[in-house]
């Protein structure tokens, strides 16, 4: 590695950029859904989500996902161990169509 490329390195970490900065999930294609009252806040979803989507309130209990970086891969729907499951996976284009509440309402009957 030559002097500039190292240069380059250490400009871009000194500019402390977060990832919150950088919104990852518009390219996919099903996304997860929270039943938040069949959750048993378990914190499963949160432990093994890759992404850090599961969103946590003070008391440290799910408050949501973060759909800007979710890139809707379903680990948190495969480690969720209620029954019936507290997350689903939707499709994304249902979701654009008819609304995340409408696709709440179909997939958990509420």
């Amino acid at each position: 590695m030559n002097v500039l490329n190292l240069s380059k390195i250490i400009e871009i970490e000194s500019k402390e950029e977060k990832i919150e900065n950088f919104e990852t999930g518009s390219w996919r294609v099903e996304r997860p859904i929270w039943n938040e009252k069949t959750c048993i806040n378990c914190l499963f979803c949160w432990q093994y989500c890759p992404d850090a989507s599961i969103v946590l309130d003070k008391d440290e209990k799910m408050a949501g996902i973060d759909y800007h970086h979710c890139k809707g891969c379903g680990i948190c729907v495969e480690v969720c161990p209620t029954k019936p499951k507290s997350l689903v996976m939707a499709l994304e284009k249902d979701v654009q169509e008819k609304g995340l509440d409408v696709i709440r309402l179909e997939v958990f009957k509420v």
